[in-house]
């Protein structure tokens, strides 16, 4: 059986929420209807999927600074029939543009920015709607994390708060539990992810271990008595 492997992102815009872009794809021989649907193409020889994806949406929307978001990369898999079955892959990144404005090319005949729901409701193929799902929720959960993680920041040296306070800061009162799985992923000492305890005042979990929490925290003029906050 022949196999093909293409390249794609899905692009999106904040303005005045997320905006993602479908481009109108006209019917040819692979489709007998046109359709809608998100910007890919052919990855050529030696080429790299990454570079691939870059090139073919520069190439159908203009797009040429377009911002990659790390850790989204998901596939899809179909057959199609010409002349032979063929078997497509197609590696899909997550990508921000730069500029609402599309200049598109010759082998579509329209485009949209759209939200969610409505990118759903126009997309025809259950495989690109099952990947727009994925790629809106890691949207959410890393909009959550920049903000779990921008508030932290802001806590000075001696202060601490509780993830509770945290949850509520960042507009999700009841995701206190979330906020102490995005504190133990990070790794940077930019994130003082040590001054976030427990609302009992216990000193709670972190990534390096609850003895250098503690050590820090005793650094930094913080009270701390049986692994609790003094009070």
């Amino acid at each position: 059986m022949k196999k093909e492997k293409s390249a794609g992102a899905v692009i999106f815009i904040k303005n005045k929420g997320i905006k993602y872009l479908l481009l109108h794809y006209p019917s040819g021989s692979r489709t007998k209807k046109n359709y809608w649907g998100f910007s890919k193409g052919h990855i050529e020889k030696n080429e790299r999927e990454l570079n691939a994806a870059k090139r073919e949406v520069r190439e159908e929307t203009g797009l040429k600074n377009i911002k990659i978001i790390e850790g989204f990369r998901e596939t899809i898999k179909y057959f199609f029939k010409n002349k032979e079955t063929v078997q497509k892959t197609v590696v899909f990144y997550l990508a921000e543009a730069e500029r609402k404005k599309i200049v598109i090319s010759s082998e579509h005949i329209g485009y949209k920015w759209l939200d969610f729901q409505k990118t759903i409701n126009l997309l025809c193929f259950e495989n690109s709607k099952r990947i727009l799902k994925k790629a809106n929720k890691f949207m959410k959960e890393n909009c959550f994390q920049e903000r779990v993680y921008n508030i932290v920041k802001k806590i000075p040296k001696g202060k601490v708060l509780n993830y509770k306070n945290v949850a509520q800061k960042a507009g999700y009162p009841k995701a206190w539990r979330a906020v102490g799985n995005v504190l133990n992923k990070n790794r940077s000492l930019e994130i003082p992810c040590h001054r976030v305890i427990r609302s009992d005042n216990k000193i709670g979990g972190f990534a390096y271990g609850q003895k250098r929490k503690i050590e820090l925290l005793r650094e930094e003029g913080v009270m701390i008595k049986n692994c609790s906050l003094k009070i």
